[in-house]
């Protein structure tokens, strides 16, 4: 600001917002005030400045009176006697053109020097290095202060996450254990809330788990022992039923069996005992109580003794009662009973020689169509140790003639009305097996008794023997 008159410079008019500026930020301070300013010609020379001992000082080495006056519009303004002052030593800060440091006495300072747009004159703000210094130090120091403040945070943080992560690391190793079956049970922690319920859960779980897999292994030990009681009552069934059926003269022979389950109690038999005109056929078919293992073994032991017996004896009498004495030894404490029925048939003379034993009559059908049930007053093996004395019964087959001997399993069958297959029905049947060959009246009956039943589950051994008497020999 110059006098126009006198043309003396009174001083200069800026802005302090402009400090940042002028600074490039790094001497910005939060007190702008703070910041000291001094006017400079364009030769370097101080006009005015905050620091008034800086006033008239050359910011460079040499500076002449006539350099000097030029600051000034007129000549005679210039004043006659200058004594300039010793100059500034001004050394050139790293951080860009215009930066400098100066000393102030003892003092160093640190200031930037800005030429203002279309004048002759520079501005040069500065300030004491300490001073800025202190500033950034303040800075530094706040932001440590937050960094330490930041990093213990993140630490406690950690800490408390990894405290109350506890009871839920301790679930995850509990069930890590127990996949490698080793299981431990979690025990439950103090800030475990609801992961000690949950581990309370998995437990109880597991627990549950254990033992069911116990069970399953008494099961499945079970199940193979019965497995192999299975395997030896099949091979003892395949024994008990014969292979098969022998081969007599003007007689056909067909058979069927089907268990209930997969090891039955019922079995037959058929075997020709004698040669020649004194050969006879035997059929045999018998029902033990129960199913199953034992049920097998007891009829094995039983067929056994009968063929045994009437091998050797020449009363079919004899041969139960022997059989009976033997078998209520054997079976006395298990409860085991037998019914059972022997026919006898001798070709020579065409004589039938028939036995029951509590079993269900066998169905004869003569050729003239009559049908009859062969009764006999027999009682079963195994409730006395002798059975009541009761001699056989006799009677002369004819051609044609057709006998079915047979189980419970056939007349008790039942369909899903409840409603049993009965010995009406199968008398019925019989009666309309005229000209059927023994295997094509065992297809038959088979073939009646499925229709009647149709999807009904089977629950009982059915066995079927038929005995047919033809005029030659065709048996096979």
């Amino acid at each position: 600001i110059f006098d126009i008159s006198s043309q003396e410079v009174l001083g200069i008019l800026y802005t302090l917002s402009d400090t940042d500026y002028l600074l490039d930020g790094l001497l910005a301070s939060k007190n702008p005030r703070a910041i000291k300013t001094a006017i400079l010609s364009k030769n370097g020379i101080i006009l005015q400045a905050t620091d008034s001992t800086l006033n008239l000082i050359s910011i460079y080495k040499e500076v002449s009176q006539e350099q000097f006056c030029d600051v000034f519009l007129r000549k005679d303004f210039c004043p006659p006697h200058l004594l300039l002052r010793s100059p500034l030593n001004l050394s050139p800060l790293p951080y860009g053109e215009g930066f400098v440091s100066f000393y102030i006495g003892d003092k160093e300072m640190w200031g930037y020097i800005h030429p203002l747009q279309d004048m002759d004159f520079c501005i040069l703000t500065y300030e004491e290095k300490t001073t800025i210094f202190a500033s950034l130090w303040r800075r530094a120091l706040l932001y440590f202060a937050y960094f330490c403040c930041v990093l213990l945070g993140s630490i406690t943080a950690f800490l408390v996450a990894k405290r109350l992560s506890k009871p839920i690391r301790k679930l995850a190793t509990v069930m890590i254990e127990t996949r490698r079956n080793q299981h431990h049970p979690y025990e439950p922690d103090s800030l475990g809330f609801e992961i000690n319920r949950l581990g309370e859960i998995f437990n109880s779980m597991v627990q549950s788990l254990s033992q069911q897999q116990s069970l399953a292994e008494k099961n499945y030990e079970i199940k193979q022992q019965a497995q192999n009681a299975l395997r030896l009552g099949e091979e003892a069934q395949q024994r008990l039923l014969p292979n098969q059926l022998p081969h007599y003269p003007t007689a056909e022979i067909a058979k069927a069996y089907i268990p209930a389950i997969t090891v039955g109690g019922d079995f037959f038999d058929s075997f020709v005992i004698g040669e020649g005109d004194q050969a006879k056929l035997f059929l045999i078919v018998a029902d033990a109580s129960g199913k199953g293992v034992n049920a097998c073994a007891y009829s094995l032991f039983l067929k056994n003794m009968l063929h045994t017996f009437l091998s050797e004896l020449s009363s079919i009498q004899e041969a139960v009662q022997q059989t009976s004495s033997l078998f209520y030894k054997q079976t006395a404490e298990s409860g085991m009973f037998v019914t059972l029925c022997i026919y006898c048939y001798h070709y020579a003379t065409r004589q039938l020689e028939y036995y029951s034993c509590g079993h269900n009559p066998a169905c004869l059908r003569m050729p003239n169509g009559e049908v009859s049930f062969l009764s006999h007053p027999g009682m079963a093996l195994g409730f006395l140790p002798e059975v009541p004395p009761h001699p056989a019964y006799t009677l002369t087959l004819e051609e044609e003639s057709l006998l079915v001997l047979y189980t419970d399993g056939v007349t008790e069958a039942n369909n899903k009305h409840g409603e049993m297959f009965g010995e009406e029905r199968l008398k019925t049947l019989i009666a309309s097996l005229t000209k059927h060959s023994a295997e094509e009246a065992i297809q038959s009956i088979m073939l009646s008794i499925k229709s009647f039943v149709k999807d009904y589950q089977q629950h009982d051994d059915i066995t079927l023997l038929v005995l047919k008497i033809t005029k030659t020999d065709t048996a096979h």
